[in-house]
């Protein structure tokens, strides 16, 4: 039995990419790159479990890589913002804003207090974790 496939792609490709596109160009313009890309994955996850040729799949891929690095591009900081994400990812990253930053503590952290390993908890009125 052959596979199902989509036998008209442009009949779903265009609307749905329409309105995709003009969704994302909205997001950007607020600036938020990272809820485009989430946005995109899952649209391109959907148009594959909709049996949508994987040639046509992979054209829209190159597009929608060509328009990130463009959006990356267009404007600096977000370059800046990766090259310092994957600095801090793999530990090469100088004690600077990532490492300092509130944002970069684990959720444990804040749960549990900074004392995590003693179960103290000094931040909120959950019971310590038990030790096992």
């Amino acid at each position: 039995m052959a596979a199902k496939t989509i036998p008209d792609p442009w009949r779903l490709l265009f609307p749905c990419l329409t309105v995709v596109a003009t969704l994302a160009l909205l997001i950007l313009i607020e600036p938020d790159l990272g809820s485009v890309l989430v946005i995109g994955a899952v649209v391109i996850a959907m148009f594959f479990v909709a049996g949508l040729r994987l040639r046509h799949l992979g054209a829209i891929v190159l597009l929608a890589g060509a328009a990130a690095t463009l959006a990356v591009i267009v404007e600096p900081f977000r370059w800046r913002r990766i090259v310092e994400y994957v600095l801090d990812l793999f530990g090469l990253a100088e004690p600077g804003y990532r490492s300092s930053s509130p944002g970069s503590r684990s959720a444990a952290a804040v749960c549990w207090g900074s004392d995590s390993d003693r179960g103290t908890n000094r931040r909120s009125s959950f019971p310590p974790p038990t030790r096992t």
